[in-house]
């Protein structure tokens, strides 16, 4: 069978499987309702602001994240519906797009339409890679972006606009950004062609200040601590998190690692220029400062997949192996997590979960507050009279505004640490959330996971004790 053939295929199953659990892997969770929110806020009030980030001035002017994301739930909200399947299918749409795209630009290297697939395989199925996809964070936006660069747009004005587009995803890929701005200029000395590349640069930049009504100083204060909160000066859980991914994934890690010596090697030995390993270097080297969380090597990924494409044809049958091995590896914990949402999906589905939520807060009256779960968030922005909180980030609202009249707690479900875990204030059960018996499909039903199975719901019998749910409440 041909390799096209063999990938419309993959691509194929990999659109249903993902359309089929996109309400289910993974359950609602806080980047993805903290990523929402500002757009939900500027939705509802008209005001870009957010109670979920405890950046100092988010609930003034929102500027605690680079804006690309909080635009695209904005534009996305106009057409579809705020719950967890519409949000995240956008996301799905655009990491199918991604694949297809680098499938099309490896086939178009020196590479064999075969090695090519391999490497797309691979990309896919990397465990970092497959996890975001469908998690609403920006990396599949920004992935997108690189692979609309990396087909090489005839116009230097649409190829300066992606790249200027980039670090308004995410601060790490600014200076990966402005060396490949750099680099454009340097291609097109002409002044016209200069002048083409800066215009983006600018239109951008002006937009940026008008965003935050021209308050620089609050938009650094914002990004400066968010950048505090993920150095590397606060490594360790980023370090637990990236070795807690590929501890499932050994053989992945080992051949992104051997790829890199080898590219690096090759590089020296040679002196052969390959843009997209300077790329990837300039990546790491940025990454470096920054907490090795999971949820950035997606881009690294994709870095090293450009990066190899040239030079697969004349890569050593070791390597190869070894890349047959990582795709085995990859493979067999795509099935797995998918299949494993497929056994656990009547506790996993958010729709029930949330009809049965606000069923249990129709009576909630103005100026209530709910916390715990994310799930909660869903239901918040559904109910004018609720707003919700995150755990973590509670002393937002210990800012002067309306009184707190009602506070309601959602726990975390099975198999997740929630505020069931501490010492709530005294508070009553409204109710337990109960779920269909899981389908049993052999080996995958005690598959690590989350799910909504036995949540509960509290009210806090004094709402003044919200203040006690705080984390520097419970050292």
């Amino acid at each position: 069978m041909r390799a096209e053939r063999l990938f419309q295929i993959f691509l194929f199953l990999y659109l249903l499987l993902g359309l089929i659990n996109l309400d289910t892997l993974p359950v609602v969770w806080n980047d993805e309702v903290q990523n929402l929110d500002p757009a939900v806020q500027h939705l509802q009030t008209g005001n870009w602001v957010s109670w979920l980030w405890p950046n100092p001035g988010a609930t003034e002017q929102f500027a605690s994240y680079p804006p690309f994301i909080h635009h695209w739930h904005r534009l996305m909200l106009v057409f579809l519906p705020l719950n967890p399947f519409w949000v995240r299918l956008p996301f799905l749409l655009i990491t199918c797009l991604s694949l297809w795209s680098l499938f099309q630009i490896l086939k178009r290297t020196d590479s064999q339409a075969y090695l090519a697939l391999g490497l797309t395989l691979l990309f896919a199925w990397d465990r970092s890679v497959f996890e975001i996809s469908r998690s609403v964070r920006v990396e599949p936006l920004a992935m997108a972006l690189v692979m609309a660069y990396a087909w090489g747009p005839p116009s230097v004005l649409i190829r300066s606009f992606l790249l200027c587009l980039l670090p308004t995803c995410h601060l790490l890929l600014a200076p990966l950004a402005l060396v490949m701005f750099i680099f454009e200029g340097i291609k097109h000395p002409k002044l016209q062609d200069r002048a083409l590349l800066l215009s983006p640069a600018l239109g951008i930049g002006l937009y940026l200040l008008y965003h935050y009504n021209w308050d620089i100083s609050n938009a650094y204060r914002q990004m400066s601590y968010q950048i505090a909160k993920h150095s590397a000066s606060t490594t360790s859980n980023g370090l637990h998190e990236l070795l807690h991914t590929y501890k499932q994934a050994p053989v992945q890690a080992l051949f992104f690692l051997v790829a890199l010596l080898g590219l690096t090697y090759r590089q020296i030995r040679l002196r052969q220029h390959n843009f997209w390993l300077y790329a990837l270097g300039l990546y790491l080297l940025t990454l470096s400062s920054a907490q090795p969380l999971h949820r950035y090597w997606p881009m690294a990924w994709l870095l090293l997949s450009l990066a190899l494409a040239p030079l697969l044809i004349h890569a050593p049958k070791w390597l190869l192996g070894l890349g047959a091995l990582a795709l085995i590896n990859g493979a067999g914990l795509y099935a797995a997590r998918h299949f494993s949402a497929l056994a656990d999906r009547p506790a996993r589905l958010s729709r029930p979960a949330l009809a049965w939520l606000e069923q249990q807060l129709q009576s909630a009256p103005e100026g209530s507050l709910i916390t715990g779960s994310a799930l909660a968030a869903y239901a918040a922005y559904q109910n004018p009279n609720l707003e919700y909180g995150m755990p973590d980030y509670l002393q937002t609202f210990q800012q002067p505004r309306k009184a707190i009249k009602e506070v309601y707690v959602l726990d975390f479900g099975t198999r997740h640490r929630g505020p069931d875990t501490l010492s709530l204030p005294p508070c009553v059960c409204l109710g337990t959330y109960q779920t269909a018996p899981a389908q049993t499909i052999a080996g995958f039903q005690n598959w690590p996971g989350e799910s909504y199975q036995s949540m509960k719901l509290y009210r806090l019998k004094n709402p003044n004790d919200w203040v006690k749910l705080m984390p520097e409440a419970h050292p």
